[in-house]
């Protein structure tokens, strides 16, 4: 289960809570989109795979 809360005025994420195995490693990305403002339009191309690895800190760790 994931809900997601935003502003459609401001185009931005606001809230993320996830319930699942992988909800570690994506509530960590998409938080992260979040502290940097980016527009939840940009996540359109955003495409998810399962099962997979964990990613994400190793992109976020050298950002």
């Amino acid at each position: 289960m994931t809900k997601a809360s935003f502003n459609s005025e401001k185009g931005l994420l606001e809230s993320i809570t996830a319930i699942s195995p992988s909800s570690v490693n994506d509530i960590a990305y998409l938080s992260y989109l979040m502290r940097i403002g980016e527009n939840i339009e940009n996540f359109d191309e955003f495409i998810e795979i399962h099962p997979s690895t964990d990613v994400f800190f190793q992109i976020m760790k050298y950002i």
